[in-house]
């Protein structure tokens, strides 16, 4: 017995696409995800198709059926949906066709919809009326009915949490039977890409490409994070996160204000920071310390160093932002180790691709120098470019204890790790010689 696969999706124009995701990835990036999902779904539908008795349409909206046939190829029939809310345009795809074979419906919102879940669907509407597959976020990716049953698509709060819950009420009030399939993801917010590009792979790096995403680890930064933030307002191709380690001040609510993805973690810069990375999307990583601040273009020189060959990651020429001959002395000092030894720290503002991060395992969770340990590591793989302008960072930390003092205690530190004092020791070191 044939029967009927109704496709669900929208021309993938940039601006009318994913517009939830726009904030985040802007609208060309967020129309790509469309297509891609849409893309991915299809294969999924072709393959079904190929092994079932399958009648398939896509029901469209935005475009015509000539574009989508130009993106998504000739196979399916294309038609237009109609005006109205979902449950409408649903109901106005049902009642096109002469009878009423098994029929699902799906959207293109779902990058873990396979071949094997619709087919498991129809298997499904051999024994029960309706069949759900529910989504993470209250709606559902699929539906599917043996016989018409209107009610499902009338007066349901669509794009709500609630949707799941009403239609299937719906359908015990009608006395159907449903069958539910597992719950899976769709991808309509932000927070939703994360799933989408561990799932999709290559697809998302290449929609990614040029993408720098910057993570900034806080804790009590109320006082240095707005102007930090400030400065990468309005920036091109940008993704801003914030990892917080747990403050108990306005923190958060300043990132929130600066539409920062806000991300919480137990303290500790290397597992902040981490968590940054395994949250982003970017092709490329920005670690920014709350206090410092970059310089204008910044972006661009960081895609134009990492494009150097052999260049495995980069920082930025240190500046302090105080006056005095003490703190001019530190900076030349700090540029001088940057550019002869490659060796950056932390508050230089490190970048690198995320093939690189991935290759030399991220951070290590340590309490204390985690910052020199990457740039170790990515040494031993070829070499750190220093960018010849410079981040402007807080004095505060010299000032606190006193320039020689922190300069001393820092050699000390260092000059302990060399000789292979655990980071753990040299954390507790540091607290009490502070």
């Amino acid at each position: 017995m044939t029967v009927r696969l109704l496709v669900f999706t929208r021309f993938p124009e940039a601006g009318r696409a994913k517009t939830r995701l726009i904030p985040a990835l802007g609208a060309e990036r967020a129309a790509a995800v469309h297509r891609s999902l849409t893309a991915r779904t299809l294969r999924e539908v072709e393959q079904f198709r190929r092994s079932h008795d399958a009648a398939v349409e896509i029901w469209f909206a935005g475009g015509d059926a000539p574009a989508m046939r130009g993106l998504f190829g000739d196979g399916p029939t294309y038609r237009p949906q109609c005006e109205g809310d979902l449950g409408r345009r649903i109901l106005q795809a049902l009642e096109t066709h002469a009878g009423f074979p098994p029929t699902v419906v799906i959207g293109t919102d779902c990058p873990d919809l396979s071949a094997g879940r619709i087919a498991r669907a129809f298997q499904a509407l051999r024994e029960h009326d309706v069949v759900l597959g529910p989504a993470l976020d209250g709606g559902y990716y699929l539906i599917g009915l043996r016989s018409p049953c209107p009610g499902l698509f009338q007066n349901i709060p669509w794009g709500t949490a609630d949707v799941l819950a009403q239609t299937q009420a719906v359908a015990v009030r009608e006395r159907r039977s449903v069958a539910r399939l597992e719950s899976l993801s769709d991808v309509d917010e932000p927070a939703d890409l994360i799933h989408w590009r561990r799932t999709v792979g290559e697809e998302a790096t290449e929609i990614m490409c040029g993408m720098i995403s910057v993570v900034v680890p806080t804790l009590n930064e109320e006082a240095e994070l707005s102007r930090t933030l400030a400065s990468l307002a309005g920036e091109a191709d940008l993704e801003l996160i914030v990892v917080d380690g747990g403050s108990v001040d306005d923190t958060c609510a300043i990132a929130d204000g600066y539409r920062a993805r806000v991300l919480h973690s137990t303290p500790g810069r290397g597992v902040q920071m981490n968590a940054g990375a395994s949250a982003a999307l970017g092709e490329h990583f920005l670690f920014l310390h709350a206090d410092t601040h970059l310089p204008p273009g910044f972006d661009v020189l960081i895609r134009r160093t990492l494009a150097e060959p052999g260049t495995v990651g980069g920082a930025f020429r240190l500046g302090i932002d105080g006056p005095g001959v003490a703190y001019r002395m530190i900076e030349c000092a700090a540029n001088l180790r940057s550019e002869r030894l490659q060796r950056p720290y932390g508050d230089q503002a490190l970048f690198l691709n995320r093939t690189m991060f991935d290759r030399v395992g991220g951070f290590p969770e340590w309490p204390l120098l985690e910052d020199v340990e990457l740039v170790r590591r990515l040494r031993q793989l070829g070499q750190i470019a220093i960018v010849p302008k410079a981040i402007v960072t807080s004095p505060r930390r010299w000032q606190k204890r006193g320039v020689v003092r922190t300069t001393m205690l820092n050699q000390v530190i260092l000059a302990a790790h060399r000789l292979g004092v655990s980071p753990q020791t040299l954390a507790r070191w540091y607290r009490n010689l502070r």
